[in-house]
């Protein structure tokens, strides 16, 4: 863990909120996803489940056979991470991850 000089756990965490707070939807979602792939890599199933289960969460089913696909991605990937499973998983979400950081860098800054 990273010393911070002159600064109490209490301004830290004010810090992380805060660079959490700024941040636009779609860096939420890579920001999850970086989460979720740190997770997976430190066999943490039950913190990779969350994440999973917050991205499904943000899934809007209003626009049509998208959603639906990156639900059940992401279902499977919660069954085979309760299984022990993660080599699959992890390939999957980490392909996600980088198709969603290379749409986000097309985008205007604005849209981002």
């Amino acid at each position: 863990m990273a010393i911070a000089y002159g600064c109490n756990s209490a301004q830290i965490k004010t810090y992380q909120a805060q660079s959490v707070l700024s941040l636009t939807p779609g860096q939420l979602v890579l920001k999850a996803y970086d989460i979720l792939l740190v997770a997976l890599a430190n066999r943490e199933s039950g913190r990779a489940c969350k994440v999973l289960a917050e991205l499904i969460d943000a899934l809007d089913f209003q626009y049509g056979d998208f959603p639906i696909g990156l639900f059940r991605l992401y279902r499977y990937c919660m069954e085979e991470i309760k299984k022990g499973e993660y080599e699959v998983p992890t390939k999957i979400l980490r392909d996600l991850r980088d198709t969603w950081a290379q749409a986000l860098a097309q985008l205007p800054d604005e849209a981002k």
